[in-house]
């Protein structure tokens, strides 16, 4: 095998490795958010932590909404749902108030 042949090999090589180094986890992110997003449950009002943040599904407060909250981030193609900083493992509505609203801005 000639030196040419060798080091277009190593290019090949660390062109591709470097390729995949960066794909798999970004595949492993985007799996796993699909599946976040699916198995995810709403917050409960009645639960502990709903209950000590007034957490309500359908805000009665005029412009103050989950949706327009700098804690709440939608979620992928999930409809009327989305993420909370405040509630780790629950989706929140977003139509929901809770008494730690802060606008986004």
């Amino acid at each position: 095998m000639s030196q040419s042949e060798i080091c277009r090999q190593r290019r090949w090589f660390l062109k591709n490795a470097s390729t995949f180094t960066i794909a798999i986890p970004v595949a492993s992110v985007i799996g796993s958010r699909t599946a976040f997003a699916a198995d995810t449950p709403m917050v409960d009002e009645k639960s502990g932590q709903g209950m000590a943040l007034k957490y309500v599904v359908l805000s009665t407060t005029v412009g103050q909404a989950c949706e327009n909250c700098a804690l709440y981030q939608l979620v992928g193609e999930a409809d009327g749902a989305g993420t909370c900083a405040l509630f780790q493992g629950s989706h929140v509505a977003d139509t929901a108030w809770c008494s730690a609203y802060s606008p986004k801005g």
